[in-house]
C-alpha cells in the first residue's frame, strides 16, 4: 500500500471510530456500572464477586438514579443463573459495597455536590434528601440526613430505617446529588 492509501485508510478508520457512539460504560471498585439511555436508573455488574460461598461467578443488579437496587440476577460458576430474593438484593448490595461505587460513579459523572464545614449550617438541599458522609476516620454511611433543630452540631441519617446521630466535628465530608 502506498503512503496515500495509508493515509486514508487511517483517516477513515480514526472517522469511524470517532462517529461511534462512546460507552458510557464504566468501572468503579470492580463494578461495571452502565446508565439506562434516559438516565433513569443504572444496571451494575460484578464480576467473580467475593462472597461467603465463593460459588457466584456474576451479579447483575438494576438500580434507580439513587442507587437504590430493584432487583438482581446471581450467575453461579456452575452455569446456572438465577434472580435474587430481595433479601439477597440488600444483604449482597451492601456486602459488595455497591453504593461506594455508586456514589464514585457519580462523582466522577460530576453528579454529585458536597458541603465540608463543620462551623456552618447545613445547606438546605442537603435535608431530607439521600447523601453520602465520610467520617474523619474514613467510614462511609448512606441514609436520608435530618438537621437536629435543638442540635445544631449533630445531625441523623436515617439508615434502613433506623435513624443515627453523627457529631458534626467528627464528619469529614457530606455529599449529596446534584
Amino acid at each position: 500500500m502506498t503512503g496515500a492509501k495509508k493515509s486514508i485508510v487511517a483517516g477513515c478508520c480514526l472517522a469511524a471510530l470517532l462517529a461511534a457512539p462512546a460507552s458510557s460504560q464504566q468501572m468503579f471498585d470492580n463494578w461495571k456500572i452502565t446508565p439506562a439511555t434516559d438516565g433513569s436508573s443504572l444496571e451494575m455488574v460484578i464480576t467473580n464477586p467475593v462472597t461467603p460461598l465463593n460459588i457466584e461467578a456474576e451479579m447483575d443488579y438494576q438500580a434507580d438514579n439513587l442507587g437504590v437496587p430493584s432487583k438482581g440476577t446471581i450467575k453461579f460458576k456452575d452455569g446456572v443463573t438465577r434472580a435474587m430474593t430481595t433479601e439477597e438484593v440488600g444483604f449482597y448490595w451492601d456486602f459488595l459495597k455497591a453504593p461506594n461505587a455508586f456514589w464514585n460513579y457519580l462523582q466522577a459523572q460530576g453528579k454529585t455536590t458536597s458541603f465540608t464545614s463543620n462551623s456552618e449550617q447545613i445547606p438546605f438541599g442537603f435535608l431530607g434528601r439521600t447523601v453520602k458522609v465520610t467520617s474523619n476516620e474514613n467510614n462511609i454511611y448512606i441514609g436520608t440526613l435530618a438537621q437536629n433543630t435543638n442540635t445544631p452540631d449533630w445531625f441523623s441519617l436515617t439508615i434502613k430505617g433506623n435513624r443515627i446521630l453523627f457529631w458534626r466535628k467528627a464528619v469529614k465530608e457530606i455529599q449529596g446529588i446534584k
